[in-house]
């Protein structure tokens, strides 16, 4: 009997180390997946040549342009700069023939409409990184996952060998076979986000659809080192958007104070749009701020995740020499090979994630475009009607 048992338990190892040549398998999506090879400068540049919405935002700023030069042409007048008493300012009074100031709202939508552009322009570069870097994350999912289903069968393989030998329950069969299922349906979803990506993508470059080019960028890890982090916050604040259009409307008040109230109506509208401006650049500091914490806190956990990268890629160099020696399993080394592909995608999504925020950090007004939220200083202002 112990001889029998002996028999039993060598020609099981020797099943199992065999299972290299006859475990089911599947072919790899990623052959199917490379054609046209795309850099992320060219995708910048087709999305900007075809975006549907710049187009349109280029026009509305030729057409403001022009409106603009059709009102100065029409109210060519003579300004004076007059001082307002109790508002402690002077303004350019026209002379009569522009009396509601439509040669300054004119020019304020002008230059808003061509600020409003330019940010425009801003959210569809931080569109395509994202959208880049959803694909490059996708396809190593997909491989990760294709490793996992390929363990989870070679262990139901050897499972049901065990079973037909006797040396396995019926209950620890069926669970293996509701782990194989649960591994195809995760490779069946991670293929389909894969799609996804790639349609959302072509859409944005304006590509055929179905076209998946082949992504030759990377993101690299470019630690964001600020000697004092307030004084650049201050600066973005102040350059954004939201609060030079802000800063533009005030101007207009002052230029068009007493045209269309009384100089107590307008005085107040002055201080209101004064206001704005405080809360337009408190709201961009906050969102700044919050950004350099979600990079800083980032930055402190990537170092641990490129040693676990580390000591899984060399956990999958001693599982492989264990195999090739006979010493392992192949299902021990497809588990190394999965733990190595996730300890790739946790790596790569630090990777993406950080460069994302670094882009959000420095323009903080497109950070809805990379981060899939949408903030209070992601607004484009209204013309003047």
């Amino acid at each position: 009997m112990r001889c029998f048992r002996l028999f039993l338990f060598l020609l099981i190892i020797i099943l199992v180390l065999g299972l290299s040549l006859s475990s089911p398998g599947f072919a790899s999506t990623s052959d199917n997946e490379k054609e046209e090879p795309l850099s992320l400068s060219e995708a910048i540049e087709l999305a900007l040549e075809n975006n549907k919405e710049l187009r349109q935002a280029w026009l509305e700023v030729e057409g403001a342009k022009e409106t603009r030069k059709e009102v100065w042409e029409n109210y060519n007048v003579f300004l004076r700069q007059t001082y307002i008493p109790g508002a402690d300012l002077y303004v350019s009074v026209p002379t009569g023939e522009d009396p509601q100031g439509l040669v300054y709202v004119s020019n304020f939508n002008w230059v808003v409409e061509e600020r409003n552009y330019l940010a425009k322009v801003d959210s569809v570069v931080a569109e395509v990184y994202k959208r880049y870097y959803d694909i490059l994350q996708g396809a190593e999912n997909v491989k990760a996952k294709e490793v996992a289903l390929c363990k989870a069968e070679t262990e139901l393989y050897n499972a049901e060998l065990r079973w037909r030998l006797g040396m396995e329950t019926a209950t620890a069969l069926q669970g293996m076979r509701t782990e194989v299922a649960a591994a195809r349906a995760a490779l069946e979803q991670a293929r389909s986000e894969l799609d996804l990506h790639y349609a959302e993508f072509a859409e944005l470059l304006g590509l055929p659809g179905g076209e998946r080019p082949s992504l030759t960028d990377k993101p690299a890890y470019e630690p964001l080192v600020l000697e004092d982090p307030e004084v650049v916050i201050e600066e973005i604040a102040e350059n954004s958007p939201a609060v030079w259009i802000a800063q533009e409307a005030v101007r207009l008040e002052r230029y068009t104070y007493g045209m269309l109230h009384n100089y107590d109506v307008d005085k107040a509208e002055l201080k209101a749009a004064k206001a704005s401006v405080d809360v337009a650049r408190e709201e961009m500091r906050q969102l700044t701020r919050s950004l350099y914490s979600s990079i800083t806190a980032l930055q402190e956990s990537y170092t641990s995740a490129l040693e676990a990268l580390r000591l899984a890629e060399e956990s999958l160099r001693v599982a492989r020499l264990f195999y090739e020696l006979g010493m392992s399993t192949r299902a021990d080394l497809l588990a190394a090979e999965a733990a190595c592909h996730e300890a790739k995608i946790n790596l790569l999504s630090l990777q993406c994630q950080h460069e994302l925020l670094k882009i959000a950090f420095y323009k903080p007004w497109i950070a809805g475009a990379v981060l899939g939220t949408v903030s209070s200083g992601d607004q484009t202002a209204a013309a003047v009607p």
